[in-house]
């Protein structure tokens, strides 16, 4: 595992980071997803944060890969929202 300045192992790996994003996917609160695998919802903001300032600087890390597919899953989401609005008789009303 890769350390930190600090020493500590990093808990941001492929499996967590999957398994984050695939409950996000499904509609689970950050807080919810981030605490069922093992991180604070903090550490969770922290890796957005990161990813957001490496892309920023155009550095294709794996954060911000990271935040590519959080956006991307974010991005599907509120599509399927706006089109649920569209073809509902009841418009934003049903999607509540």
């Amino acid at each position: 595992m890769e350390k930190h300045k600090g020493g500590r192992p990093t808990k941001f790996y492929p499996t967590r980071i999957e398994q984050i994003l695939d409950a996000i996917s499904c509609h689970v609160p950050y807080k919810i997803a981030a605490e069922a695998n093992g991180i604070a919802e903090r550490t969770l903001f922290y890796w957005i944060k990161r990813g957001r300032q490496d892309m920023e600087q155009e550095i294709n890390s794996e954060f911000t890969k990271f935040l590519q597919s959080l956006r991307k899953i974010e991005s599907e989401k509120i599509m399927a929202h706006i089109e649920l609005i569209r073809s509902s008789a009841r418009g934003h009303k049903g999607s509540q």
